[in-house]
């Protein structure tokens, strides 16, 4: 927090003070604090904290803006910065989230059959949909939801609208599309003063739930103004229950309106990191030079004794140079000091480290340098990441992809794009009925040692202590979506060889010789020689 948002602050508990009495309790009890975190010392004098709830904290101060302009800085400036939330949204969406659609064909009281058909439409529905659902035509929606979810972390929040036409006039195809609005467009039309309903833009109800959005028809930085004329209110829900407007941000307090960039923490590390990168650079540059200290007074216009003029024109001097410096010209060599490589490196990874830290994710898999960790050590960072990856994962299943399958399965509902035996309801019926979706990322992630992961599946399966469902949730897929595509090569295999007049699997399989030969015998012609001559002898022995 700047110092002017410190004194607003402290301004505004000193009024919440006269008036609330606990409020002034929580001021005084400071001073006098017990637990050591609580004392205002000199150690403890700088950590600024009020008994305002999160937008209070976020909005009143502005912090918010600020932080999110300055973590915009830093992804465009920052490598490192750069690199977090690139390896965050390729592990988290990577190419792009598909469904999983879930018909319980008992409860729905239709045949496994149908179910089955209504689940390959509804998956076929959204992927076919994904390819052109950008209003402007330039993303696709697997490019949006990637665009979603890094300015998630940069901005802290951002908007989509699926935009509808009024009047539907393609019958067999989905007419929805999705507008990304960038989060600065969202903000108060009254400008600094704020209505008790409106928190950064959004109108609440008496419940704090959203009902209408307040956004800017320009970019606050751009050429276009952002005076109350240009603002538009939309609502959150049409008059069919369907959203007008998605805010997608993570609620890491109860109450919070607004998000806050998951830089806001790593801010200051980030920045220290690249301007000491930056010192380094600029030492090690003047060190590969000649560095040259004058000790005689020097004229800089030039209009001095010819000494002077000399020693001007030494300061454009080129390689191989030899000038002749004027009588009692004192020259000395500069060197600048700096740190050693050997200590130079270990406190570079020490701030990155830091800052990987700072926004859950283990340094080496943002810097792709696994050098100075063990095998062991690799493996367990990677899969504690995976761990969080699969947390934002759900996020973005849930938050992004979900309202658009939705609401793109009821506009093919309405047109009559669904088999005959879904009826047509109200949206919120079917939402609750037809609409139960497992997200799963794309492509899934692999084992990290093949020949141990698939020895250990192998053996917790005969152990039964995990499923084929489980394994296949640790790779990104699920088990039914695997047994179907199984199932699919399984039925293909099957029609083409009747199509090619070949004998099927099956056949092949029982037309096998059953005197098998032993596979340990190298020569069975041999032995099936010796064992006549061995019956010819026991013959001859007989007679």
């Amino acid at each position: 927090m700047g110092a002017l948002g410190t004194i607003a602050l402290d301004l505004y508990e000193s009024l919440q003070a006269r008036r609330n009495p606990k409020v002034r309790e929580i001021r005084e009890a400071r001073h006098s604090a017990q637990l050591e975190a609580a004392k205002q010392t000199r150690y403890g004098d700088d950590a600024n904290s009020g008994p305002g709830s999160a937008d209070d904290e976020y909005e009143w101060t502005g912090d918010r803006e600020e932080i999110r302009d300055r973590a915009h800085a830093a992804y465009r400036d920052i490598p490192f910065a750069k690199a977090i939330v690139d390896t965050n949204v390729d592990q988290v969406v990577g190419t792009g989230l598909v469904p999983q659609v879930i018909v319980n064909h008992e409860k729905r009281r239709i045949t496994a059959n149908q179910a089955e058909e209504l689940q390959e439409f509804l998956e076929d529905l959204f992927v076919n949909w994904a390819k052109r659902s950008d209003v402007t035509g330039r993303q696709s929606f697997a490019e949006q939801t990637r665009t979603i979810a890094a300015n998630r972390m940069i901005a802290g929040d951002i908007l989509s609208m699926p935009v509808t036409p009024r009047r539907l006039t393609r019958k067999n195809e989905i007419e929805t599309r999705c507008e990304l609005i960038e989060s600065h467009r969202l903000a108060s039309p009254y400008g600094p003063i704020q209505k008790p309903d409106t928190v950064g833009g959004v109108v609440l109800g008496p419940k704090g739930e959203p009902r209408s959005y307040w956004i800017s028809n320009g970019h606050p930085g751009g050429l276009l103004s952002t005076s109350p004329e240009h603002f538009k209110e939309i609502p959150a829900l049409d008059r069919l229950g369907r959203p007008r407007i998605l805010h997608h941000y993570v609620v890491k307090r109860p109450g919070q309106t607004r998000g806050l960039s998951e830089f806001h923490a790593v801010l200051p590390t980030l920045q220290h990191h690249a301007k000491y990168l930056q010192a380094e650079v600029i030492a090690a540059r003047m060190a590969a030079c000649i560095g040259l200290l004058f000790l005689t007074p020097v004229d800089p216009s030039g209009k001095g004794d010819s000494s002077n003029r000399t020693i001007k024109n030494l300061l454009k001097m080129r390689p191989g140079m030899a000038p002749k410096l004027p009588p009692g010209t004192d020259v000395k060599e500069f060197s600048p000091n700096r740190m050693t490589a050997s200590s130079t490196v270990p406190f570079a990874e020490l701030l990155q480290t830091e800052a990987a830290t700072g926004v859950g994710t283990s340094y080496g898999t943002i810097a792709k340098d696994f050098r100075r960790d063990n095998f062991s050590n690799t493996k367990a960072a990677i899969q504690m990441d995976r761990a969080g990856f699969r947390c934002q994962q759900l996020w973005v299943g849930q938050n992004v992809c979900q309202p658009y399958f939705e609401v793109i399965g009821f506009e093919a509902l309405l047109k009559g794009m669904f088999p005959e035996f879904v009826p047509v309801t109200n949206y919120r019926q079917f939402v609750s009925e037809w609409c139960d979706v497992e997200w799963m990322p794309t492509p899934g992630w692999d084992w990290i040692d093949s020949l141990k992961d698939a020895q250990t599946a192998e053996k917790d399966m005969e152990m039964t202590v995990r499923s084929a469902t489980d394994i296949c949730r640790t790779k990104g897929t699920s088990y039914e979506a695997v047994l179907r595509k199984q199932l699919k090569e399984e039925k293909l295999e099957m029609e083409l060889r009747e199509e090619m007049g070949l004998p099927s699997m099956a056949a092949v399989v029982a037309e096998g010789d059953p005197a098998d030969p032993d596979p340990n015998d190298d020569n069975p012609d041999d032995n099936e020689d010796s064992d006549k001559r061995k019956d010819e002898s026991e013959d001859n022995d007989d007679a």
